[in-house]
């Protein structure tokens, strides 16, 4: 009965993400903790009946809502930064923890990848420079999540073998 409310979820976070695209509609402004919390929430849940730990290509319904909500974060990381301003370190460091657990199987690829996304575009602000200052937390970048994400997978090897 989890999946099916998983994925509820992550279809609320698809039409939260196409409600605020355009525009941050001022009830979503006003309400933006209420958003923020149960965002961070999930960010962070866990359940051991949701992950097929055998499985490496098809992502659990947890990866899935995660990889949404990171989307959400970098639309008002991009869009309405003064709003969303209170919520960055959390989610910063929610994001990055995140990033850093995850294995390097196919099954993480688009939640890994919105997770840089998220971080790089904060990486690229001036005003978000504090949040990479120390030196320990560039080493990090570099050693836990730049150096694995770009080795060479052998199922992407075998991808290209089969389509060069």
């Amino acid at each position: 009965q989890l999946v099916p409310r998983f994925e509820a979820l992550r279809l609320m976070c698809r039409i939260f993400f196409s409600l605020n695209y355009q525009d941050l509609p001022e009830f979503f402004e006003d309400h933006i903790g209420e958003w923020m919390e149960e965002f961070a929430k999930y960010l962070q849940y866990k359940n051991p009946f949701l992950v097929d730990e055998d499985e490496e290509d098809e992502p659990s319904p947890i990866d899935k809502l995660q990889t949404a909500i990171i989307e959400n974060l970098k639309l008002y990381a991009d869009k309405d930064e003064e709003v969303f301003m209170d919520f960055l370190p959390n989610f910063t460091t929610l994001v990055w923890n995140l990033l850093i657990s995850l294995s390097p199987n196919p099954k993480h690829d688009s939640l890994v990848t919105n997770s840089i996304k998220f971080l790089s575009s904060l990486v690229e602000k001036k005003m978000h420079n504090a949040l990479f200052q120390d030196e320990a937390t560039l080493r990090q970048i570099v050693s836990r999540i730049v150096i694995p994400n770009l080795m060479v997978r052998e199922s992407d090897e075998e991808k290209f073998e089969e389509d060069p």
